[in-house]
């Protein structure tokens, strides 16, 4: 709430849209400033995103080929006839199966990596949505409501080349082409015990 008293306060001067207190050397920014430093920082961040999605994209693919991969092994041992004792079968099956639990993970983690990272650059429109339902002063609601329509219109959002997001609907689809191509390699599997 002090936080607010602080904005509303500034927000009554007319032009000025928050006072940052450095000390001794304080200073004030203008709606317009603030307005162009988020729009810079919005260009920045896709800028960012663009210069390493290339690498994003060969990790998430390679991540995809070693889960399916592992994922064919194990369901190709499960399909054989060989007795559980063999200790080389049990070891490559666990091996297997570390690998695979290895590859989801890691791919979790660099998703919600990117997730967290959205969420947090997109904080302020919560905050300033907050000030808005606090406010009684309608100059001070127009400004803000201005300020939120460009926090909206350039929310920060992270993606490969700008053709795929880096959100959890990433995780979600390979994981859905992981049990396709298993359930395609499990009934062609089938079809050759059955033939022998």
């Amino acid at each position: 709430m002090a936080i607010y008293k602080q904005e509303k306060r500034v927000w009554e001067t007319g032009e000025v849209f928050v006072s940052i207190d450095l000390g001794r050397d304080g200073y004030s920014l203008t709606q317009s400033q603030i307005m162009k430093i988020h729009s810079r920082l919005t260009r920045m961040t896709s800028n960012l995103c663009h210069t390493f999605s290339l690498q994003i994209g060969c990790e998430i693919v390679n991540f995809f080929i070693g889960l399916v991969i592992n994922i064919f092994f194990l369901v190709n041992f499960s399909t054989k006839k060989v007795t559980f004792t063999n200790p080389q079968f049990v070891f490559t099956k666990l091996l297997n199966s570390y690998w695979a639990v290895f590859f989801l993970c890691k791919l979790w983690f660099i998703i919600y990596n990117f997730v967290a990272t959205q969420k947090k650059g997109n904080w302020p429109v919560e905050f300033i949505q907050k000030l808005m339902n606090r406010t009684n002063d309608d100059r001070l609601k127009i400004q803000l409501h201005m300020f939120l329509n460009q926090l909206v219109h350039d929310s920060v959002k992270l993606s490969i080349l700008g053709f795929l997001p880096l959100d959890f609907s990433i995780f979600y689809r390979i994981l859905i082409a992981t049990c396709s191509y298993c359930l395609i390699f499990l009934q062609f599997r089938i079809a050759e015990l059955l033939d022998e």
